[in-house]
């Protein structure tokens, strides 16, 4: 035989297959057909070009993608009809080139679906996280390249439960129990704990998982990614050692100190205004915390006040009572100061009560003792006894007796005090008498 083209090879059991259900040729030339559509099966599928038989050196024999050379194919029209009862076997050709086809494409497909997969899994290996996908009953199927760098693990090693050797001691029964409810309950959920890293160091991570379900609601997956939260929960920490700080400061400080929300809701006091009046931090949380520390009276006075002043933003200060642990009300100067943030924004006010109980006593007991002096002297009529008669004071009296018909105002010089007032008041008794 001879023909043009690139072989690319043929499945041998299809002439097998082909020479077992053959019918049995009647005559020489579908004997010659028989043999021939043999040597095609055998022969390259993607032979393009002519084909000529060398049983055959009078024509073209017309197979499966082949070109026909019509000037024969008028002597294969002529054949006896027998011959034409055996060209069923191209039926044999047609199907064996159908699988063959039908080969290749579910080998294309495969290799698609491989280069898909390493795609995908480059995708995976590449995230900034360390990414896994679990089964549904917790045990791990795939872990991404992060997990493996970090932790020293290998994808066998990481696989069903062999990750629980990267958890902490200490974080591991927690995280379990935590990976267990999520899983009895199919819900999403996150955790945290520490990780080990390939060279002993640990580190916190943020964990979370996501549940895949199939068109039945079934759970067939589970995926989720951990994140490395170690340098900000050093930084929480040293905020949270900070604020212990501050406490400590503000706590050592002898005077109260309390801190508000922009609308005044109280957020913390220190211990010196808390033992004062015999509270706790947990008495803060309470909606009543003003009425167990101020006098009510005031808390109805200064109320509108109060609330006015906080809408306004500007420092402000009033003088309570504030309760005392024995139910004891003592006299305070509370000021109010804002603290606003870069913005602008008021996020905090602080307050701080000084103690002027016993300045306000001592004011109350100046004004009581000077209204009962000033009673005592308009009840008494002897003014010399009040004033005296020395020269000086005579003095005073004859040049205010010089004013006393005009309509005019006396100014007396002199040291401030009681004995200026008093003596004010004993010349205007005197002139009003003449």
């Amino acid at each position: 035989m001879r023909g043009e083209g690139c072989q690319s090879g043929s499945p041998k059991r299809e002439v097998e297959n082909r020479r077992n259900t053959a019918i049995e040729a009647e005559s020489p030339i579908a004997r010659r057909f028989d043999r021939m559509f043999a040597k095609t099966l055998v022969a390259p599928f993607c032979w393009c070009g002519e084909w000529r038989g060398s049983e055959f050196p009078d024509m073209s024999i017309p197979v499966p993608g082949y070109k026909v050379d019509q000037t024969s194919q008028a002597e294969i029209d002529e054949a006896p009809s027998s011959i034409g009862s055996q060209i069923r076997g191209s039926e044999v050709v047609d199907s064996s080139l159908d699988r063959y086809r039908s080969r290749e494409e579910l080998e294309r497909t495969l290799q698609e679906a491989k280069s898909s997969e390493a795609w995908l899994r480059r995708i995976i290996d590449t995230i900034p996280a360390q990414a896994y996908c679990n089964l549904p009953d917790g045990t791990n199927e795939f872990s991404n390249q992060r997990w493996q760098d970090f932790t020293g693990q290998s994808s066998e090693e990481s696989s069903g439960w062999g990750w629980q050797d990267a958890y902490h001691p200490e974080d591991l029964p927690r995280t379990m129990e935590k990976w267990r409810a999520l899983l009895a309950a199919g819900e999403p959920g996150e955790a945290q704990a520490r990780l080990r890293r390939h060279d002993g160091v640990y580190r916190w991570f943020l964990f979370r998982c996501e549940p895949l379900r199939d068109e039945s609601g079934e759970i067939v997956r589970w995926y989720g990614v951990n994140t490395d939260i170690d340098d900000l929960k050093r930084t929480e920490e040293k905020l949270r050692e900070d604020e212990r700080e501050l406490r400590r400061i503000t706590d050592a400080i002898p005077q109260s100190i309390l801190v508000l929300d922009p609308n005044g809701g109280q957020l913390y006091a220190n211990q010196t205004l808390l033992s004062y009046a015999g509270l706790t931090a947990e008495d803060l949380e309470s909606p009543g915390f003003p009425e167990l520390i101020f006098h009510p009276e005031d808390i109805e006075r200064l109320g509108a006040e109060r609330r006015s002043a906080f809408a306004r933003g500007v420092p402000f200060e009033f003088e309570e009572r504030t309760r005392r642990q024995d139910g004891q009300y003592r006299w305070f100067l509370i000021r109010y100061s804002p603290f606003r943030n870069e913005q602008g924004t008021l996020v905090r006010w602080y307050a701080t009560g000084t103690d002027i109980d016993d300045r306000k006593r001592a004011e109350d007991r100046t004004r009581y003792e000077n209204v009962a002096l000033r009673e005592e002297i308009e009840q008494s009529s002897m003014f010399e006894e009040i004033v005296g008669s020395s020269a000086a004071l005579r003095h005073v009296l004859s040049q205010v007796s010089k004013v006393a018909p005009t309509d005019s105002t006396v100014l007396i010089l002199g040291e401030t005090g009681t004995g200026k007032e008093l003596l004010a008041r004993a010349a205007q008794r005197e002139l009003s008498s003449e």
